[in-house]
């Protein structure tokens, strides 16, 4: 029995002398005295024993923390301030609920704000001063130590948007594409709905369809269409993912213009995809006419939703396409009999029938064409070739004046 009396008066020596260095600790803490402060409290620290002590890691996260400022220069100080608070609310987790993180409570939880506000601050600085890698280094620390606020309820602020995108950012600068789409992804999952952020989703959708991931590209999107619903740039990514196979993109826009009825760019863009797609092929494919049919259809809902001279160029150029193939078919008919001529003649009233069509599309696209500022280099190449079909036209028809006056407007269009 008495050697447990000894043992027991041993230990309440041991933590009687810790606990009177700790109270040193705490005047040089008072008085702003951090240099003599950490000398003090780190060679009470140097006894293992005393490593499971919380109010020890607490007053070491406040004078790291405060030397981290002092002494700028050297990144430890703030590193081992954010390790020792840590440390600090780890142990504090053994304690009842209404005797934990009593220390920080006490003063506002000064210190663990402040080493989150300095490790922001700074990553803030080098990130003007574009030394990336300190910036991510830095961003990086500042979400440790969010993390560290957010988990032992500190903050009710769900997420720090501001060091995710920068810490994404300067990895981007450093062309550090893991860092780069793990900020970015995290940052995307976040449904933040301000424009602001929709590039990062663009950014990671781009990314995973790149490298293949087919899963990853797919989240990424559907969470890029739920925040931002309007963006036309999401069709984009939804047609690449599909690949370069045909029949699968071209299954894919079907299944967009259902989904997004009145979006002209798409219904246009379906439209050149769905031209090249009847029209060039070395061979007429067999279901030649049922293509052409299909291809009149998306054009006229193009136009339906909005008039603009590419649709009704492109009309043109289809039936441009009818017309050669009547003209190919009458050229065909070698013979002089009764049936010969009454084939002719029907081909020629839908040749007539068509080049009224023709003109139709043709003026509407001139028109187009010339109410605008200026033209590119292909819409001048456009615009003369509709001109030329107006000049055909009015050839037919024997219109020498109307001829000659757009032979004069072809003239002007350099």
């Amino acid at each position: 029995m008495r050697k447990l009396v000894l043992a027991l008066l041993l230990a309440t020596s041991v933590s009687g002398v810790f606990a009177q260095k700790l109270d040193d600790v705490k005047e040089k803490v008072q008085k702003g005295k951090w240099d003599e402060a950490k000398e003090k409290l780190d060679k009470a620290m140097q006894d293992p024993k005393n490593q499971n002590n919380s109010e020890a890691w607490f007053y070491k996260a406040e004078i790291y923390q405060n030397l981290s400022k002092t002494h700028a220069e050297d990144s430890s100080y703030a590193a081992a301030a954010l390790d020792a608070m840590s440390n600090y609310l780890k142990l504090e987790e053994k304690n009842p609920e209404s005797k934990r993180y009593l220390l920080s409570t006490l003063e506002g939880n000064k210190t663990v704000y402040d080493i989150y506000t300095t490790y922001f601050k700074t990553g803030a600085d080098a990130y003007n001063a574009k030394q990336y890698q300190k910036a991510f280094d830095n961003f990086e620390k500042a979400l440790t130590a969010f993390d560290m606020l957010k988990q032992y309820k500190f903050t009710t602020v769900p997420y720090d948007t501001t060091s995710t995108l920068y810490a994404g950012v300067a990895a981007e600068q450093l062309k550090d594409k893991a860092n780069t789409i793990k900020y970015y992804s995290k940052l995307a999952e976040m449904k933040i709905p301000d424009t602001t952020y929709r590039g990062v989703y663009e950014y990671v959708v781009d990314y995973y369809i790149k490298n293949k991931d087919q899963a990853n590209a797919q989240k990424y999107l559907t969470l890029g269409e739920t925040v931002f619903p309007n963006y036309n740039g999401w069709l984009g990514y939804e047609l690449d993912m599909v690949g370069d196979d045909k029949s699968q993109r071209l299954a894919k826009y079907d299944e967009l213009t259902q989904k997004y009825p009145d979006n002209y760019d798409l219904w246009i863009d379906y439209g050149v995809q769905y031209f090249n797609y009847t029209y060039s092929n070395e061979n007429k494919p067999s279901d030649y006419s049922t293509r052409q049919d299909k291809l009149a259809q998306i054009l006229t809902k193009a136009m339906s939703i909005k008039q603009t001279p590419e649709a009704n160029y492109l009309m043109s150029r289809h039936i441009n396409n009818q017309i050669a193939d009547l003209e190919d078919q009458k050229r065909a008919i070698k013979g002089n009999a009764a049936a010969d001529a009454a084939k002719r003649k029907d081909l020629d009233a839908k040749i007539n029938a068509k080049y009224e069509e023709l003109a139709q599309y043709s003026q509407k696209a001139a028109d187009l064409y010339a109410g605008q500022a200026s033209l590119k280099p292909t819409e001048k190449i456009y615009y003369k070739e509709v001109i030329r079909d107006l000049i055909d036209y009015y050839q037919i028809k024997k219109n020498t004046a109307k001829v000659t006056e757009l032979q004069n407007k072809l003239k002007t269009i350099q």
